[in-house]
């Protein structure tokens, strides 16, 4: 399943059971209702569901009445925890071999973001989204972002915070927290997650850097994310590109080829012989996709035709006749009150 191949590093979520512990807090209905266990949350060299993750961050927060439980976690979490990454951030040169570092190894802690930065001369733009399938991400978001700023802070001291921050979320009732916490501009209802910063910063020197152990780092995470990626079966990956931007327009065959490095006839070959296609493989997505937005939002058909990649509501309600064999209503009946079958 999709929904759950995005995955947390188990040190990121053990700062969770960490700080209910500090707090005096039982996390055990909260791990109840994410169908995680404290077993995965302390295990080493081990990962967890992000979209489980997500959903603990998110329940705890409404448990403990604290808006900023997400932020918490992420200030109680040790820097250099997660290993040759943590590592690698905090013996950084710099703050431009820094960035360029987060980018290309975060996924080696956190699979479901995908991070791009334009190293723009005067501003970077650092953009990002998040796997569709993690619905309750307000904590988590903000969580991300402010070990994130924690990270940076390394290289300008604390009081250093972004030109802006833009988020696709709505504007919360109540913001001053998260401006006292990101100290920065913030944009709600963005069309984009991003983050401003001066491009004089990307010249600022870590005054703590350890070349040396930098470039260690650098060798050991480069290799840990060649073998993540060997050991990732294509057509899984391509299912994760088709399903991360089925929102945005279009997926072509060459598009995924090209992020691959893999010739679109020859693509399609080395599916065949996997006993898929690509076209099977965007349906699985849209399926796979529409049937976790019915289930679990109360988004308008009319909204969850557009987020799983269809150009109106009538193509959408086409396509689920011809997956289900009845309109997606009929569908979202079946999947609240547990009488769905995806063999119908």
């Amino acid at each position: 399943m999709l929904k759950h191949h995005h995955r947390v590093a188990s040190v990121l979520a053990k700062v969770v059971s960490e700080t209910c512990k500090q707090r005096h807090f039982s996390i055990d209905a909260a791990l109840l209702a994410s169908e995680l266990t404290e077993a995965e949350l302390n295990a080493k060299n081990s990962s967890v569901s992000a979209v489980k993750f997500s959903q603990l961050l998110s329940k705890l927060s409404v448990t403990t009445a604290d808006p900023t439980f997400g932020m918490n976690c992420a200030g109680n979490f040790r820097l250099g925890d997660s290993g040759p990454f943590g590592l690698g951030l905090m013996n950084a040169p710099s703050f431009g071999h820094a960035l360029q570092f987060y980018v290309r190894y975060l996924p080696l802690v956190v699979d479901h973001a995908m991070f791009v930065a334009d190293l723009g001369s005067d501003t970077v733009l650092l953009q990002w989204k998040y796997s569709p399938f993690i619905l309750e991400r307000t904590q988590y978001v903000d969580f991300c972002i402010y070990l994130t700023l924690r990270q940076f802070r390394l290289f300008a001291g604390q009081q250093w915070s972004p030109q802006a921050i833009h988020l696709v979320r709505e504007k919360p009732e109540h913001t001053k927290y998260l401006h006292d916490s990101f100290a920065a501009n913030i944009i709600f209802g963005a069309e984009v997650n991003a983050m401003e910063i001066s491009g004089n910063f990307l010249k600022h020197q870590n005054p703590v850097a350890d070349p040396r152990l930098f470039e260690l780092m650098e060798r050991i995470c480069e290799a840990e994310l060649e073998k993540k990626n060997r050991a990732t079966p294509l057509e899984h990956s391509i299912s994760e590109m088709i399903v991360n931007n089925l929102g945005d327009r279009p997926v072509r065959l060459q598009d995924v080829a090209g992020k691959v490095n893999i010739e679109g006839r020859n693509l399609q070959r080395q599916l065949a012989v996997r006993k898929t296609s690509f076209e099977k493989l965007v349906q699985g997505a849209k399926q796979e996709l529409s049937l976790c937005l019915l289930k679990d939002t109360d988004l308008l058909i009319e909204q969850i035709a557009f987020r799983v990649g269809y150009e109106s509501p009538n193509a959408y309600s086409r396509a689920n006749h011809a997956w289900f064999g009845e309109s997606p209503t009929g569908t979202r009946g079946k999947l609240l009150t547990g009488q769905f079958k995806a063999a119908a």
